[in-house]
């Protein structure tokens, strides 16, 4: 219960060692495993934050199938896709309603998605999850006061990659990559 009682940490704090680990907790369907996931997801988006991974990925994915036919990501693609998945701010609704310019919350499937990526052990779901964020990036650079569910249904018809999430591989971003 100590876990739960423990305030969440701000976005701007950095990820302490040890703290809920560098691997992904296993689910066993607890509250308590649940936040210590959020907690994990949030240290994983921090320590990603601060890698310089985007060579990695674009080396890692470079020639890969597209869905446009086409075969592998650009380092300027995997650059655009970090910034806009763990840096940038996005229109999306507030707590209290109305829009407010934040980040995306950090979500653990994603995290574990770039850390394969970023490894070299990328799953078909996880090159779905760049090409969503690739298109849903691109429809707000085009439409820049577009609302977030119309950039992420625009995104959709590129790539459904929240019906192709994978099962947790209990990666860990305290691991070197390369």
């Amino acid at each position: 219960m100590d876990d739960l009682r423990k305030p969440a940490r701000r976005g701007d704090e950095a990820a302490v060692p040890g703290r809920t680990g560098g691997a992904r907790p296993p689910d066993d369907g607890s509250v308590r495993n649940y936040m210590r996931t959020e907690r994990w997801a949030d240290d994983a988006y921090q320590s990603i934050r601060g890698s310089d991974d985007v060579a990695d990925v674009a080396r890692n994915v470079g020639d890969v199938p597209r869905v446009n036919g086409g075969r592998g990501f650009t380092q300027a693609e995997i650059e655009q896709i970090k910034k806009h998945v763990f840096d940038e701010l996005h229109p999306l609704e507030g707590d209290a309603g109305g829009t407010v310019m934040q980040r995306f919350d950090p979500n653990p499937d994603m995290a574990e998605a770039w850390l394969r990526l970023r490894a070299g052990r990328q799953r078909p779901e996880d090159v779905a999850l760049l090409e969503h964020e690739l298109a849903e990036s691109r429809y707000w650079q085009q439409n820049p006061n577009a609302s977030y569910k119309d950039a992420h249904a625009a995104a959709n018809e590129v790539s459904r990659w929240e019906s192709r999430i994978p099962p947790s591989s209990n990666e860990d971003f305290g691991k070197p990559w390369r």
